[in-house]
């Protein structure tokens, strides 16, 4: 399962601002369980991200995915995301790929990025190892369903989803082969994503394999320029795009 400091500092302020407690400790998690027990969709959240971390109590994998699901039930995005992650890699319950499909995809669908990552990976053939003593099917290998999902993960800025969009592009799976838009999703996610390994990808496609795949430099610079207009329309993402200088056109 994730282990996102964010979230766990987040459930920390929030049990305190439900509970009225001055600090972390036994009364906190005390008045949060019941809170949670009462059907407080906050503080069942809260509760879980307590047992996944072990934040005042033992960590318990099985009491975390229980709460995650029942705020889940309530329509809590993060608590539908983790008690997918949950299902996914049998974390306190025996792992469940369909289980987990669907907990992804309800909160994929109201937009969370690394749920929809992650439903793409799972329609694009994870899962396997985790999933390999269930008698439960695994999901139907389908390369569209996955591209679908990654390239919405992907204009949020999930690095692993530009790469594995990228990916699919640049072979054709589920998608033309489309070279320019392959090193596009590459370029932006070399950013916060192993940028020496996407560097040697963009170069591969460049210079090509035994020249299948060959892109003049007219289409690298197309894709380039791709990327850094994505940047300028987007300067919430924190990337930094080339300086007009350097670019050939525009």
């Amino acid at each position: 399962m994730p282990n996102p400091l964010g979230p766990l500092l987040a459930s920390i302020v929030l049990a305190l601002l439900l509970t009225g407690c001055s600090g972390p400790g036994t009364q906190m998690v005390d008045r949060t369980a019941q809170l949670a027990e009462e059907g407080n969709v906050d503080a069942q959240f809260s509760l879980a991200l307590m047992y996944h971390y072990g934040t005042g109590v033992e960590t318990d994998p099985a009491a975390a995915t229980s709460w995650y699901e029942k705020a889940a039930e309530q329509g809590h995005i993060d608590a539908q995301y983790y008690a997918g992650a949950a299902y996914r890699d049998g974390a306190g319950v025996e792992a469940n790929i369909q289980r987990a499909a669907t907990l992804f995809e309800r909160a994929a669908e109201r937009g969370h990025a690394s749920a929809q990552y992650w439903l793409g990976r799972l329609h694009d053939g994870a899962g396997a190892e985790a999933d390999s003593s269930s008698s439960v099917p695994l999901l139907k290998d389908d390369k569209s369903v996955a591209g679908k999902w990654y390239r919405l993960a992907a204009e949020q800025g999930h690095p692993g989803a530009r790469y594995h969009l990228g990916y699919l592009h640049r072979y054709g799976l589920g998608m033309p082969v489309d070279l320019v838009e392959a090193y596009f999703w590459w370029e932006l996610a070399r950013h916060r994503y192993d940028q020496a390994g996407f560097e040697q990808k963009k170069l591969a496609i460049e210079i090509g394999e035994d020249g299948e795949f060959t892109m003049s430099r007219g289409m690298v610079e197309e894709a380039k320029l791709k990327a850094d207009l994505w940047i300028e329309a987007h300067p919430e993402s924190g990337l930094r795009a080339r300086p007009k200088s350097r670019r050939l056109s525009q």
